[in-house]
């Protein structure tokens, strides 16, 4: 509800902006909505245009786009390739939301290395 009463007043949107109103569709199972806004994600510098796009592909059964775009997150950041965990737990500090993102992109290739602390 605050991000779309922020929609409403913004009228250039960041990636950051995006990725959150995808994340917060994903985590409430509204996969339209978080499909539309993973889309809407082009920074490809940005690490949460990578993981959302990884999600939303895995959500959708699209397991090859699901790899690449797990790829192309693991090309930008070398901490995605040795430690996800800490990766993830350093864009999410609430531990659950961390580890149901990794246990959603183990099968496109996100591997914990390392245990999370």
């Amino acid at each position: 509800a605050i991000l779309d009463r922020v929609d409403e007043a913004v009228t250039t949107r960041t990636c950051p902006h995006d990725f959150y109103r995808f994340l917060g569709h994903h985590l409430r199972g509204n996969m339209r909505e978080a499909v539309r806004h993973a889309n809407q994600l082009t920074c490809v510098s940005y690490p949460g245009t990578h993981l959302a796009k990884a999600l939303a592909a895995a959500a959708a059964g699209d397991g090859d786009a699901a790899r690449q775009a797990v790829e192309a997150l693991r090309a930008l950041l070398p901490i995605w390739r040795t430690n996800p965990h800490e990766a993830l737990g350093r864009m999410f500090p609430h531990a659950p939301f961390a580890e149901r993102i990794m246990r959603e992109l183990t099968p496109a290739g996100l591997q914990a290395t390392a245990a999370r602390r």
